[in-house]
């Protein structure tokens, strides 16, 4: 399969999950607030998640990555952490935005 079909494909299926995504948030309106359907909708994505999360980490283990990060220094270990969590907390903060004015 070419690399121009794969991407062909796999743009038709976001679409085809965007659309259909539309029709479950109308229907979700009609028993719930615009906040409890983000946060019913949030809670099951993370539910979800959680088992992928796990799988990548057992992944990275199995390739050794926690060596490359023995090379590592608590303080070049703390940095990285805290630009994750930041960056963490700043695309939550787009998404819950986002979500809550296309939601309402």
């Amino acid at each position: 399969m070419s690399k121009k079909l794969r991407a062909n494909i796999l743009l038709l299926l976001t679409a085809l999950i965007w659309g259909s995504a539309f029709v479950a948030q109308i229907k979700g309106m009609d028993y719930l607030g615009p906040f409890s359907f983000a946060c019913v909708r949030n809670l099951v994505g993370a539910i979800f998640l959680i088992p992928v999360i796990l799988m990548l980490n057992r992944l990275d283990k199995k390739n050794d990555s926690e060596a490359a990060l023995a090379d590592k220094t608590e303080e070049e270990k703390k940095a990285e952490r805290k630009i994750l969590i930041t960056g963490g907390i700043a695309c939550g903060i787009a998404l819950f935005v986002a979500g809550s004015l296309q939601q309402v």
